[in-house]
């Protein structure tokens, strides 16, 4: 059987394929296994990979009995809009640390903006990656009336932030420039 190798599973033809990458329909293509095989034997630097870690402030907090770990990074700008990036289980924060440096000096400012006297709702922002879910958008728009920004990309999965970082960037970029 002809397996592609692991980067060839993460290049895509354009077209949607649904959440299961061409190549592992029936699992984890042999070839991946030996090149993520020789990488942690040959090749991973854990000591390095824990110092990146440690480099953030982290912390924990107990909300409603549960103990959640969070890490915390300050934009350098004093009016900067904070921005939550949370993961599920069994994904980790760690998925996020590339973004932390392109995202930290990016803000949207809205303290010239005429204050609301009536309750509104948020601004939603959906980036839907290849490999991944495919929402569909009449569905979203039945239950949010503010989709500002929906991208659909030919690249990316459910861990975006490993395979298509610089996908997810600009589409948070380019979210929060819609907001100004």
């Amino acid at each position: 059987m002809d397996f592609p190798t692991a980067s060839a599973v993460r290049v895509t033809t354009g077209e949607p394929a649904g959440p299961v990458q061409p190549g592992w329909e029936y699992g984890v293509p042999v070839s991946f296994v030996r090149d993520l095989v020789a990488r942690w034997r040959d090749e991973y630097d854990w000591r390095a990979h824990e110092a990146r870690l440690n480099a953030v402030p982290q912390f924990t907090t107990e909300i409603d009995g549960q103990l959640v770990h969070f890490a915390h990074v300050r934009s350098p700008e004093p009016d900067a809009t904070p921005l939550i990036l949370t993961h599920g289980w069994p994904n980790t924060f760690a998925e996020y640390l590339g973004l932390i440096g392109p995202l930290t000096g990016f803000y949207y400012e809205n303290a010239h903006e005429e204050k609301a006297t009536e309750p509104t709702t948020f601004p939603i922002g959906l980036a839907s990656f290849a490999y991944d879910f495919r929402p569909l958008r009449r569905f979203a728009e039945r239950d949010h009336t503010t989709i500002v920004h929906w991208n659909e990309y030919d690249r990316g999965s459910h861990w975006a932030a490993h395979d298509a970082p610089d996908l997810l960037v600009a589409d948070i970029r380019e979210f929060f420039t819609k907001l100004a």
